[in-house]
């Protein structure tokens, strides 16, 4: 059986490699906010998970229906708020990952450029040049 090809660089290696460039690039903002998008997605997902349960739970205990409307409020409340704070971080995110994915570009684009040119007869390096540039 023929070996499946492994690949160069594991998912650590390319995080870092982006993080780097967003560095370079004077795009911090694009590392933090990406950071706290993935908070904002665990809350959205906790929310999710628990306002069900809860409702019920304050239902079956007979609870009076001020105190379960108050949890509802609560949670859609909870949720509003997580969803305006995701949706401001997406659209402020957004010029940050176009700077990157600019840099990456320019960075393919110079390797084509300045590549050998019997690496341009090569079919192996022409499917991977190409495989890069669909991919950004």
């Amino acid at each position: 059986m023929k070996e499946k090809n492994k690949p160069k660089y594991n998912m650590f290696q390319n995080s870092c490699f982006m993080i780097s460039l967003a560095w370079k690039e004077k795009e911090k903002k694009v590392i933090f906010m990406g950071i706290i998008s993935a908070l904002i997605l665990v809350l959205q997902s906790l929310i999710g998970m628990f306002i069900s349960p809860t409702i019920l739970s304050f239902i079956e205990n007979s609870r009076p229906l001020k105190d379960v409307l108050f949890v509802i409020l609560g949670f859609s409340l909870a949720s509003l708020i997580v969803n305006a704070i995701n949706s401001y971080i997406d659209c402020n995110e957004l010029y940050g990952k176009v700077t990157v994915r600019s840099s990456i570009v320019n960075l393919i684009n110079r390797k084509g450029a300045t590549t050998s040119y019997c690496n341009l007869d090569d079919n192996e390096f022409m499917n991977l040049y190409n495989k890069a540039s669909s991919a950004t």
